[in-house]
């Protein structure tokens, strides 16, 4: 995939009277909602810091995780959290997401008086976008996942995904 690949997809779906969806799940995780909630909301005030771990058990038979896949195939959805407009805490919340087998996930504050876990709870990532899906469909709310509104995400994905090659070549 290139960028003009992915600029004629969003261009196509803008010039559509169709609805378009991008798969980027990642957006409606329970624990990234209480990130941008908080982001939206200023209840920290400005963002010093965002660490997210990705730890994967590579549950998928066959497939083969290596640096030529890892930028598209895993950090993509990692980069879309962090490239949005997160700017606006000012304490460190640190992701923590289950192995695979729990799905369960929480945030982590990080503050001078200590320590306190937020529970991330509400639907699962696929299931909220599939509701999300479902609800733009109706016309009850704007897509948050149009082609279009990956595209800055992707340059950053398919940068860090050219640098890897180029190291590694």
């Amino acid at each position: 995939m290139t960028m003009a690949d992915a600029r004629r997809v969003a261009d196509a779906a803008a010039a559509s009277d169709r609805q378009v969806f991008v798969d980027m799940f990642d957006r409606f995780s329970p624990a990234h909602r209480i990130l941008f909630e908080a982001a939206h909301s200023g209840t920290y005030g400005r963002l010093l810091e965002l660490e997210l771990e990705l730890r994967t058990p590579l549950l998928w038979p066959g497939y083969d995780l290596g640096l030529d896949s890892i930028a598209l195939d895993v950090m993509h959805g990692d980069l879309d959290v962090m490239h949005g407009d997160l700017d606006v805490l000012t304490r460190v919340l640190e992701h923590r997401f289950g192995d695979g087998q729990d799905l369960d996930s929480a945030v982590i504050e990080y503050t001078s008086s200590g320590t306190r876990t937020l529970k991330a709870e509400g639907p699962q990532n696929y299931a909220a976008m599939i509701d999300h899906v479902l609800t733009c469909l109706r016309g009850e709310t704007e897509n948050e996942i149009s082609p279009s509104s990956v595209l800055d995400t992707l340059a950053l994905t398919l940068d860090i995904h050219h640098a890897i090659q180029q190291r590694t070549a």
